[in-house]
């Protein structure tokens, strides 16, 4: 055995060469590595029932490092980010993220990772429904109801809202339709939030993500065509003529002028209000009657039932006989 012995230093240092060498070489075909795995899903765990996470990310970005061909195979499901939230407390903290690496050969670059996150208590509230709707013109909305209907097919006029408390400071919640032109029910409409005149949306960093318990609702509506009054004219214009000899001198009418209400569409072409004539065949006088205001135009009315004519009839003046030449 004195082969083994002899010149062992030198056997050894080839050894320990050529080992390296091995090495080096199998580090060379696949070496060792770091990567990003981007949107690796954070869990939390142990969340108390009653808060929100404000600002808890849903995904994070993990370093990690191994052999190429390990780190190569690697997805963000072969990755764990777990943060334990059973001492969380209402207000900013940092919490942490524990890191695991499901893949062999392959670890985290580091164990843990830190963010801030606010925490707040998560209450639900009843956010009345607002109707916003715009009439069509010469139309007026006499009345509008909000219906919501909730998961269990219950209605009222508002939704439930489960959030941060925060979300609720100055919130408000509305539907909108437009042009209202006839009675109408309007199913589907998006309820949308709104705070100091901007519309706002449910929290989407938050964790658990806030709910409502319905996004839509229907919307009824009842509407008219408004009234508007003008100030006419009325005219009256006899029948007949008077006897042999007599004439019209004057008509006169109280009161003159009328106010007639109804749609503007209505209105458009009314100018004047022509009563029923009153014959004047073969009179000898003055005719003064009571005269009902009944031939206003269809769907319009006055506040003015009748009016008093007076027609005076005169006898026609003398005329003179021309005087005999000279």
């Amino acid at each position: 055995m004195s082969w083994v012995t002899e010149n062992w230093q030198l056997k050894l240092l080839a050894g320990v060469l050529s080992f390296g060498l091995f090495v080096a070489v199998a580090f060379q075909q696949n070496p060792l590595v770091q990567a990003t795995i981007k949107n690796v899903p954070v869990s939390y765990e142990n969340p108390p029932g009653d808060v929100e996470l404000i600002g808890a990310p849903g995904r994070q970005d993990v370093r990690v490092v191994g052999l190429q061909s390990a780190v190569n195979g690697v997805t963000a499901t072969n990755v764990q980010a777990k943060v334990d939230l059973a001492r969380v407390r209402p207000g900013l903290q940092v919490v942490t993220a524990n890191i695991k690496v499901l893949a062999p050969n392959v670890t985290a670059y580091q164990d843990h990772v830190n963010f801030s996150i606010t925490v707040e208590d998560r209450i639900t509230k009843q956010i009345p429904v607002d109707a916003r709707v715009s009439p069509a013109p010469g139309w007026q909305v006499t009345k509008s109801t909000v219906t919501v209907t909730d998961p269990a097919n219950q209605t009222s006029g508002a939704v439930s809202v489960s959030a941060p408390r925060s979300f609720f400071q100055g919130i408000s919640a509305y539907v909108t339709f437009a042009p209202v032109s006839a009675n109408t029910t309007v199913p589907n409409l998006p309820i949308h939030f709104e705070r100091a005149g901007k519309e706002v949306q449910l929290p989407t960093n938050a964790v658990p993500l806030p709910t409502a318990d319905a996004v839509t609702a229907s919307l009824t509506i009842e509407a008219s065509k408004p009234k508007q009054t003008i100030n006419v004219p009325v005219v009256e214009t006899p029948t007949g003529t008077p006897a042999s000899g007599y004439r019209i001198t004057a008509i006169t009418i109280a009161p003159l002028f009328i106010d007639v209400s109804g749609s503007a569409d209505d209105l458009s072409k009314v100018d004047s209000v022509t009563l029923p004539p009153i014959a004047v065949d073969g009179a000898t006088q003055t005719i003064t009657r009571a005269v009902r205001v009944s031939t206003l135009p269809a769907n319009t009315s006055s506040s003015v039932a009748q009016v008093t004519v007076t027609i005076t009839i005169q006898k026609n003046p003398a005329v003179p006989s021309p005087s005999p030449s000279g």
